[in-house]
């Protein structure tokens, strides 16, 4: 934009742009399970590509769902002197403590929110219904598993209730 003294403005034309170099507005889009970790005025930790790391705040939510991709868009605001225009961003969003809980491959999981267990007086395999805590692209974090369950600990194709398998326990 070149607009020099004496030359002729239309309106509405463009004549420049106000920028606070330091402080940007940033989007994210989340699945609509995780809205509860983000209520506005949460501070998240972002990180960018090559490990820095600078602070953000929540500051507005979508109320809508974008229906391609079943995310939420939400919308920080992000301060600091390394901050960017253009530049990506990665967060995490520190959310409860779950107890007694473990993280298992999302692959080990049922669409009916069971894993395979093993029964240890006939080394059989059965369904374990689990309580489905969090779940990302990778990963699922499970409870309701009581202590000293065997679990199947891969994916075996074809697997089935009732199944013989031969437990590899750990050495101790």
């Amino acid at each position: 934009m070149s607009i020099q003294p004496g030359s002729l403005v239309r309106a509405g034309q463009r004549l420049g742009l106000f920028i606070q170099p330091n402080t940007f507005e940033l989007e994210a889009a989340i699945p609509e399970r995780e809205l509860s970790k983000m209520n506005i005025g949460k501070n998240v930790e972002l990180y960018t590509e090559n490990g820095g790391r600078v602070m953000g705040q929540v500051t507005r939510v979508n109320n809508s769902v974008d229906p391609q991709t079943q995310l939420v868009k939400i919308y920080l605001t992000v301060k600091g002197n390394n901050v960017r225009e253009g530049q990506y961003y990665k967060f995490d969003a520190k959310g409860k403590t779950i107890v007694n809980s473990i993280k298992i491959p999302r692959t080990w999981l049922s669409e009916r929110n069971t894993i395979f267990a093993v029964k240890q007086t006939d080394s059989t395999l059965f369904e374990l219904p689990v309580v489905l805590e969090a779940i990302d692209q990778d990963a699922a974090i499970i409870s309701g598993i009581d202590e000293g369950v065997w679990v199947l600990q891969r994916s075996v194709a074809g697997a089935f209730e009732g199944m013989k398998v031969v437990p590899q326990l750990p050495k101790k």
